[in-house]
């Protein structure tokens, strides 16, 4: 079985879909896209979701800024949606 989906791309090409993905579902709350991209978007969105309700030290910040894109790399939107706001 394998650990992750490929969905048709290369890995720069999906690493920075699922990027993209993750930033607009953080920012709108909400999208539009097929099952399998779902799927793996779920799994980092909601490791950057448990990383912000920890947010123990500079580690989880750094991780976040890596895996959302640049506009959102200051982690406040995840923080945001974590707490409701």
């Amino acid at each position: 079985m394998a650990k992750y989906r490929k969905l048709g791309r290369t890995s720069s090409q999906r690493k920075a879909l699922l990027r993209n993905q993750v930033t607009a579902l953080l920012n709108n709350g909400k999208i539009v896209t097929t099952e399998a991209k779902a799927k793996e978007i779920r799994k980092i969105a909601e490791g950057l979701i448990a990383m912000a309700v920890r947010e123990k030290d500079n580690f989880e910040e750094v991780t976040v800024k890596a895996k959302v894109a640049r506009k959102d790399k200051d982690g406040k939107r995840v923080k945001e949606v974590v707490d409701g706001k």
